[in-house]
C-alpha cells in the first residue's frame, strides 16, 4: 500500500501505479479542487479504480474517517 499525503492533483501517483501495477494506491489533500483536479487525471489515465483520493487534512485529527477510507 502507497500513501500519498498532500498528493494534490495525485499526478505522483499516477506515475507510481503504472511503475507498481500490482500495489494499492491513497492519497488525501485538504485542498478540495486539488482533489477535483486529480479526479479528471484518474479518469483521464483509467485509474479510478486503481487510485483513491479523498479530501482530508492532518488537522482533521478524525483518523476514523481516514481509517474508513483505506479499509
Amino acid at each position: 500500500m502507497i500513501l500519498d499525503a498532500g498528493c494534490g492533483n495525485a499526478y505522483t501517483l499516477v506515475n507510481l501505479a503504472k511503475r507498481l501495477p500490482h500495489a494499492k494506491f491513497y492519497g488525501f489533500d485538504y485542498a478540495e479542487h486539488m482533489i477535483k483536479e486529480g479526479l479528471k487525471l484518474l479518469k483521464k489515465e483509467k485509474m479510478i479504480s486503481k487510485i483513491k483520493i479523498f479530501q482530508w487534512g492532518l488537522l482533521n485529527k478524525n483518523f476514523n474517517f481516514f481509517r474508513s477510507k483505506i479499509g
